[in-house]
């Protein structure tokens, strides 16, 4: 069986984001024991920094980070040059390596639909690396293209790059009154505000598939509306195949869009985990008056029910008797609902804990390096650093249990160099945004 590796999606914000659903339907299909999870990073250049340290192998990439990944490429395909913009990104011992396949995930929502692009005028809404993709593939489709942007400057260089039309947002009426299709490539939760040129049209094509006005806006004015899950599709297998170097199922992550779009955000549990030392216990509390959640810590329960702190649980009882008593505590953190809960590091190296965890709510990956972890849990408190050089025993610990914070993890976010209330802030902000909170 090929090696177990770990991949992921990044932007701001992801938490909404269905790949993971996606790729671990396509990996467990393909009998691949890979991980695919999402990084939560303020920037392309901080998303690649933490993918690489946590050994992503392949890394997907959406708004707003697709312009600005590819400057940070050693090397990148001609679609990517051609579009200067990267969704997918392999990550070897010789660089990084950016390609795009979103032009191929427009093509296929297309010959999904039954739509024969060709001589047919498209407005597309917005110039960003969705727009940019939307424009490459359909003006290679051999179809009439203008592009529309509030920002004159921006859109007139993409659209002149690309080689297509550009209309200011002031004229975009008399476009859409002329055009068959709009492609919809703003922002999250942003709507376009002439509803009456956009009426005209008899398709909108909508780069967003979770909380975009553009789908009630269709519905309510009957013109024939998709969302992106086919262009997420079309693109993510083509990235399976340059991940994997196999071709994915098709059904399996259709299937696995289908019920993840459907799926209710379990807001009950928001579980931390990670090393020791990456600060789940105060990232915990400042999270919780926020969400309007309580703060729990299963190693607190561990020692209230002992009797004595966990150093001395592992001098006098033995490391076995604390991991009994750890999923005592973790099983019991879950009989009553909102709650923030910080798991111990080694918790989820108990398969059943780990299944028990990523059935419950939102599981959050707290990273830092395992020098950082080393340092701030060098405080004589933790006995699996005892006696030991604790920056290579951190690191050795860390590449024991990587894969099992992978496989449960919702997302992961780096406390390296940020405190206990900016990492809770980022969470809130993505819970808020993904509707999880």
């Amino acid at each position: 069986m090929a090696q177990a590796e770990i991949y992921a999606v990044c932007g701001d914000p992801i938490l909404h984001s269905l790949s993971p659903e996606i790729f671990n339907a396509a990996f467990a299909s393909a009998g691949l024991e890979s991980a695919y999870t999402r990084v939560a990073a303020g920037s392309a250049e901080e998303a690649l920094e933490l993918a690489r340290a946590i050994g992503v192998r392949g890394l997907n990439v959406t708004s707003p980070f697709k312009e600005s990944m590819a400057e940070l490429m050693d090397e990148t395909d001609e679609v990517a040059s051609a579009m200067g913009a990267v969704n997918t990104v392999r990550i070897t011992e010789r660089g990084v390596h950016g390609y795009n396949t979103d032009a191929t995930g427009v093509a296929t929502l297309l010959e999904r639909g039954h739509v024969d692009p060709r001589g047919k005028h498209f407005v597309i809404l917005g110039a960003g690396g969705a727009a940019r993709s939307a424009a490459y593939a359909l003006k290679n489709l051999e179809a009439e293209v203008t592009v529309v942007n509030r920002t004159r400057s921006r859109g007139e260089r993409m659209a002149e790059s690309l080689g297509v039309g550009f209309a200011p947002l002031e004229e975009a009426g008399k476009h859409l009154a002329k055009a068959f299709a709009a492609f919809a490539c703003l922002p999250q939760g942003v709507g376009f505000e002439d509803e009456k040129a956009l009426g005209r049209v008899k398709f909108i094509i909508d780069a967003n598939y979770h909380g975009s006005p553009f789908a009630d806006f269709a519905r309510k004015h009957g013109i024939r509306y998709a969302d992106g899950r086919e262009w997420l599709l079309g693109q993510a297998r083509a990235s399976f195949r340059i991940f994997t170097g196999m071709e994915p199922s098709a059904d399996a992550m259709r299937r696995a869009v289908e019920l993840g779009a459907a799926k209710n955000r379990d807001t009950r549990f928001l579980v931390l985990t990670g090393m020791m030392g990456t600060g789940k216990s105060a990232v915990a509390r400042a999270l919780a008056e926020p969400l309007g959640m309580e703060a729990i810590d299963t190693d607190s329960m561990v020692e209230a029910e002992a009797g004595k702190p966990i150093p001395r649980i592992f001098e006098e009882d033995g490391e076995c008797q604390f991991r009994e008593l750890e999923a005592r505590a973790v099983d019991a953190s879950f009989t009553k609902p909102r709650r923030v809960i910080a798991l111990g590091g080694g918790a989820l190296t108990n398969e059943d804990l780990a299944r028990l965890v990523r059935s419950k709510g939102t599981v959050v990956w707290l990273w830092a390096s395992p020098p950082t972890c080393a340092d701030r849990a060098g405080d004589g408190t933790r006995p699996l650093l005892e006696g030991k050089d604790a920056g290579e025993e951190a690191a050795r610990i860390l590449s024991e249990r990587r894969m099992s914070y992978a496989r449960a993890s919702d997302m992961v976010i780096s406390t390296e160099g940020h405190g206990p209330d900016e990492t809770a802030g980022k969470i809130a902000d993505e819970m808020r945004k993904s509707r999880r909170g």
